[in-house]
Order: C-alpha cells, then structure tokens, then sequence
C-alpha cells in the first residue's frame, strides 16, 4: 500500500517549466495518447482560434528522456495545433522527469479529469456581458478573456443601440444578460 501511495506522490511532483522549440518535441501517441481518435480537427481548429486570438495555449506535459529528448505525456492536439500554425517560437511545457511507466499513468490521469469547457455560445455570451458591462475593457481584453477572435466581441464600438437577436439568463445571475449595449463601452 506504501509503495502504491510512494508512486503516486511522485507522479503528482510539480513537474518544472521550461520553454521548447517544436522540433525538440516528439510523439508517442501509441503509448501516451489514450483517446480513441489522436487528434480531433475540430479541436485543432478551436486552439487554433485560441492562437489567433492572441492567447497562448496551456503548457503541454512531456516526458524528459534525457539524451533522447522529450515526449509529449499530455498535449497532443495543443503539438499538432501549433505544428499547423507553423509555430517557430519555443513553446511553454511542463516537464516530467520520472520513470515510462509513471509518465503513462500521469497521462491517462490528465486526460481522464472530469472538465466542462465553455461551449462557442457561453463564449459570446461572456463577450457580450464584458461589452455591456461598466468595466473599461478594451477590445484585445475581451478577445483574449473570452478566447474569441475576429469581430464577434466588437458589435459595439461606441455606444450602440444594436440589439442582440438571442440572450440567455445565464445560471447563477437573477437577471438576463443586457440586450442593449451600454455607452460604457470603450473602443481601444
């Protein structure tokens, strides 16, 4: 029982953060990647959209072999994302320096957690609370908070009258979202 505790506290290490080139990044998606499919295009084009947008991606998870470089553990379509958007800066990973076997459990582990991202819909809606709301955000704050990209956030630019064709009480707030933008809003 020790042992098995002993292994987990060291998969669960803070592994170290390090900035890498793509090429010195290479895949094994048949021992790391437990998802049916190794890539999914539409996945691929939402992180893409992230990128363009200006946001960067979360750190991928790799493996360090030592000589043999690194591996990517977790982080497979954030690698053919940046691959695609022919990426030529060094990249954010974190970096895991533990044993194979350790290394497939902690990818299984990171890809087995329960999350509920936001669907494309609560993504503008979001936008449209920041457009609507008294803060002073910029244009740029609303597309990189939101993960948006191109005009959607932007459909007022000072002050407008522009009625919005859906809102949608949103879970948590006692009233709807605004269908009206507010003058409040700034253009920068």
């Amino acid at each position: 029982m020790w042992q098995h505790y002993e292994k987990q506290q060291k998969r669960h290490q803070t592994p170290t953060q390090k900035r890498l080139s793509l090429s010195d990044i290479k895949l094994r998606p048949e021992t790391f990647q437990f998802r049916e499919f190794q890539t999914i295009e539409s996945h691929v084009f939402e992180l893409g959209q992230t990128l363009k947008s200006g946001r960067e991606l979360d750190p991928m998870l790799v493996w360090d072999r030592g000589k043999d470089g690194y591996i990517i553990i977790d982080g497979h379509h954030r690698y053919e994302t940046y691959r695609i958007c022919k990426l030529s800066a060094k990249i954010s990973v974190r970096v895991f320096s533990g044993t194979e076997e350790e290394a497939v459990l902690l990818a299984l582990e990171d890809n087995a957690k329960v999350r509920l991202p936001m669907t494309a819909q609560e993504k503008s809606n979001a936008a449209w609370r920041l457009v609507c709301s008294d803060y002073d955000f910029s244009k740029a704050d609303i597309c990189i908070a939101t993960g948006i990209s191109g005009p959607v956030p932007l459909w007022c630019r000072s002050g407008c009258s522009f009625k919005r064709p859906f809102v949608q009480k949103p879970m948590g707030f006692s009233s709807p979202v605004p269908s009206v933008c507010g003058a409040g809003y700034r253009s920068h």
